[in-house]
């Protein structure tokens, strides 16, 4: 058996199956007078049948307070269902004061006066709080700055949407803030703006979450917050060729290359592109020159440098190249005009060249030239014939190790005043690194024992050579690759180097490529930067002055990176204080890097040096300075360059 209104007379008639082949029975209810109310639910969140509703009638019948419960069902007896309307009898009572629909959902709706004697189709209200974007990345922001972004609320329900309250909760709540009255309302398909402030106050990458409190069922959703504060220690341009010629570089040169004082800057570039060179304005600004073979051999270029090789008063280039191709040797005119080389095995040799160093090793005052190669080839070396001409030599331990080799540097390690080479190996078949001394008459031994540097094996991609502690002696930082931990060893002034692995500067295992010593804020100890890809940002590491560094996190030169290779430091501006450069490569982040600093109130002594009887750049000269950068209470420091 089961009830219906099945005439809409406001009355519930009644139905009876009857079996053994007996008539059903069908009674229509006559009706007595009395009120009533019949319900149908539409479910919108819920099923659309609303099976599961529960609805609630209050009324006061017949003088007293009555409450009445209903559910839709699809069963209701045996073999039976009622209709899935809700009717409700309401006696002498014309207005039921309340109904309640509870709804599968969750969704509750109220209605209050409710007249009698009707059909009401009720469709579930509901509200959908939709939020875009549900992340706010801020990005990189100043420390005593802000930042604005906004977020956009939308109402996509049927519904009134009721904002009880938003709050701002996670690691950095404080750096964060909303603007936004609440509680409000939005009716149904509207939108509101939501303005979020950053204003962080100490560096790192912060994040909080702004949550929405509502009437929705998600409640209480969630907006994202994140960004990134930096202090500005240096000044990074964001005008100009330098910063904007988007191509794979890999390796930069300083170099005054028209003698006018002020530093010029070579960049190589790979996969077949042009190589860059910008002339400095003098202003802190770059000219890019387009003239000339120098800028116009499109092949892999790894890396470049710049010597008076000739000894005729002006910086000649090479460019080492990689790919099975010749390297590019460039001869400079006097003029700001270059001729290239085509002659002579130091352009002809082809291979997979990736890095190039200029030093007098046999001390005859012309430069000599090492060039490292990588997939397990030799390496080569020229020795400068004194007539603008190469010979090359074969048959010296520098040259008959190969392997991986990544980066080069001519140094003198032991201080006997003759150049020593040190060669990066490894990557990506985790190799151990090269250290030669020169026994003064241009003779090289490969140190294999009774050192770090010589059986530490890794992914090495180059080396730099400073004396950040200041002891007289130069030090060793060498960049891995593939994860590994970057080395440090200082030099303990007996031909032996201790490796330092306590340090920071010695456990951030990355993607290390290039990097350079530079003492960025002039108070007489290096610092260091790293150069890091792989989606890495870059390091920078604070010399403390007593031995150690900090890693800085807030600077916002360690805050970009991505795909960085190399790193170099000088004063482009004249102001005394060194300014970095940094090459990119790759899709993301490729426009290369260039901060320039803030003069600060050290002082400061910027020494170019004109070889005569040495070579005419001076390379491998030691300059040694002592001074009282501690305080005049403080015994006088030394320090050294070469």
């Amino acid at each position: 058996s089961i009830w219906g209104d099945y005439n809409n007379d406001g009355d519930l008639d009644l139905f009876v199956a009857n079996g053994d082949d007996e008539h059903n029975f069908l009674y229509d209810n006559l009706g007595n007078g009395n009120h009533w109310i019949n319900i149908k639910c539409n479910g919108e969140v819920s099923n659309n049948s609303a099976i599961g509703t529960k609805i609630r009638v209050h009324a006061n019948i017949n003088g007293r307070p009555v409450s009445q419960l209903q559910e839709i069902s699809s069963q209701t007896g045996l073999r039976s269902q009622n209709s899935l309307n809700a009717e409700f009898g309401l006696n002498d009572a014309p207005v039921a004061d309340s109904m309640i629909i509870e709804w599968p959902s969750g969704i509750t709706q109220r209605l209050i006066n409710v007249q009698a004697d009707q059909f009401i189709t009720f469709h579930e209200e509901f509200t959908s709080l939709a939020i875009s974007p549900q992340t706010l990345d801020f990005g990189i922001v100043p420390i005593g700055s802000h930042k604005m972004l906004l977020a956009i609320i939308t109402n996509s329900g049927n519904g009134d949407l009721i904002i009880s309250n938003i709050l701002i909760s996670g690691s950095n709540p404080a750096e964060f803030s909303y603007t936004a009255i609440v509680p409000d309302t939005l009716p149904p398909d509207s939108a509101k703006q939501l303005i979020v402030n950053f204003s962080p106050e100490g560096g790192g990458t912060k994040s909080a979450n702004l949550i929405i409190e509502s009437n929705t069922l998600s409640s209480p959703d969630t907006i994202n917050l994140a960004g990134i504060s930096t202090r500005q220690i240096m000044q990074k341009i964001m005008d100009g060729p330098v910063v904007n010629d988007s191509l794979p570089s890999c390796g930069g040169s300083w170099g005054d290359f028209n003698n006018d004082g002020y530093i010029d800057l070579f960049v190589a570039s790979d996969s077949g592109f042009n190589n860059l060179l910008y002339r400095n304005n003098g202003d802190g600004t770059f000219t890019q020159i387009t003239d000339g073979e120098i800028v116009n051999d499109g092949g892999h270029s790894r890396s470049a440098s710049w010597a008076d090789f000739d000894n005729d008063d002006d910086l000649d280039l090479f460019v080492a190249n990689s790919n099975g191709e010749d390297n590019f040797l460039y001869v400079n005119n006097g003029d700001g005009s270059f001729v290239k080389i085509t002659e002579g095995e130091i352009v002809n040799d082809g291979g997979h060249s990736t890095s190039a160093a200029w030093g007098d090793f046999d001390n005859d005052g012309f430069l000599d030239l090492f060039v490292a190669n990588e997939n397990e080839e030799d390496n080569f070396l020229y020795q400068n014939n004194g007539d603008g001409t190469f010979s090359k030599i074969r048959n010296s331990a520098a040259v008959n190790d190969g392997g991986t080799s990544q980066g080069c540097n001519w140094i003198d390690f032991d201080n006997d005043r003759d150049l020593d080479l040190f060669v990066a190996n490894g990557f990506p078949n985790n190799e151990r690194n090269f250290l030669y001394r020169n026994d003064s008459l241009g003779n090289f031994t490969r140190i294999i024992s009774g050192s770090s540097i010589a059986v530490d094996a890794a992914n090495s991609m180059g080396g730099s050579w400073g004396d950040y502690d200041n002891d007289g002696d130069l030090d060793l930082f060498v960049t891995n690759q593939s994860g590994q931990n970057n080395f440090l060893y200082r030099n303990d002034g007996d031909q032996g180097f201790s490796r330092i692995s306590s340090a920071v500067i010695a456990n951030d295992g990355g993607n290390s490529n290039g990097s350079a010593w530079g003492d960025f804020d002039n108070d007489g100890d290096l610092d260091l930067f790293v150069a890091n890809d792989d989606n890495q940002n870059n390091f920078f590491y604070f010399n403390n002055g007593n031995g150690t560094f900090s890693k800085n996190l807030e600077a916002n030169i360690a805050l970009d990176g991505g795909s960085s290779r190399a790193v170099i430091w000088g004063d482009v501006d004249h102001d005394g204080h060194p300014d970095l450069f940094v090459s990119n490569h790759g899709s993301s982040n490729s426009n290369n890097f260039l901060y320039l600093s803030t003069p600060g109130i050290r002082h400061w002594i910027n020494l170019k040096l004109v070889g005569s009887v040495s070579n005419r750049t001076a390379i491998g000269t030691k300059v040694r300075l002592k001074a009282r950068i501690r305080g005049a209470a403080q015994p006088a420091v030394w320090q050294v360059k070469e």
